[in-house]
């Protein structure tokens, strides 16, 4: 039987293939913050001649920290062609203090009521959030 972290890696995983597809070329590797506790990865690409990369942190706090902000800027961008920063959360998180520079993906799975992360696709649990456009890659 899984863990509830092997199971949110699971969501975070699917809702980043949303964004970043298999038959579109990206490649997800994991990457290993000390400051960071939870999942990040590098996805990357070879796309017309150049090699692209883009950062996806993820974050279930109902406010990213500042620390996990600040460690997702530190990555070095490896002189490849870079796509940007991503923050995934759960719908209805505060985003109110992460950075411009730093695009926001919000989790199609889960979201916060009444300040609980809740599986909001569960049947009993649905809540209807606005549709929010997908970032282009």
């Amino acid at each position: 039987m899984g863990s509830v972290q092997d199971i949110m890696q699971t969501f975070a995983h699917r809702d980043i293939r949303v964004q970043f597809p298999d038959h579109d070329g990206w490649n997800l590797k994991p990457v290993t913050l000390h400051e960071n506790s939870g999942l990040t990865v590098r996805v990357s690409r070879y796309f017309h001649g150049q090699n692209e990369q883009a950062f996806v942190a993820v974050s279930l706090e109902q406010k990213p920290s500042a620390s996990q902000i600040a460690a997702l800027k530190m990555i070095p961008q490896e002189g490849l062609t870079f796509k940007g920063y991503f923050l995934l959360v759960p719908q209805n998180t505060d985003v109110s203090d992460v950075p411009e520079d730093i695009r926001v993906l919000f989790m199609s799975s889960f979201g916060f009521v009444d300040g609980w992360l809740t599986w909001i696709t569960k049947k009993k649990n649905a809540m209807r959030y606005p549709v929010r456009e997908p970032v282009p890659a």
